[in-house]
């Protein structure tokens, strides 16, 4: 095998390694971003959903209230929710379940 063969081969191999290496960086860091764009689409809904109960609660309609709430989960944005008054008291309660087995994570 020539020098220049070898040289082609080691370069080659190289530039493998880091398209490789280059790749998997971007699935991580796109991942990263939908995760902290997801946080803060939920936060956002969270605040909203907040500012739409207060009239809600303060007029004491809870019937109202569970079903902005149930709009809220049903959305699919949060897999449990829990609605608890001023004085701590429970509300609401709902926790998503899953019927399916072997999904991958």
């Amino acid at each position: 095998m020539s020098l220049a063969k070898l040289l082609k081969r080691i370069i080659l191999i190289l530039f493998l390694i880091g398209a490789i290496l280059l790749f998997m960086l971007e699935i991580t860091t796109v991942r990263q971003s939908i995760l902290d764009q997801m946080s803060a689409n939920l936060e956002t809904a969270i605040t909203a959903l907040g500012l739409v109960l207060q009239g809600t609660l303060l007029n004491e309609d809870k019937v109202l209230a569970e079903t902005i709430v149930n709009a809220m989960f049903d959305g699919g944005f949060v897999s449990a929710i829990t609605l608890v008054d001023p004085d701590g008291q429970m509300l609401f309660h709902k926790v998503f379940t899953s019927t399916q087995q072997n999904i991958p994570a």
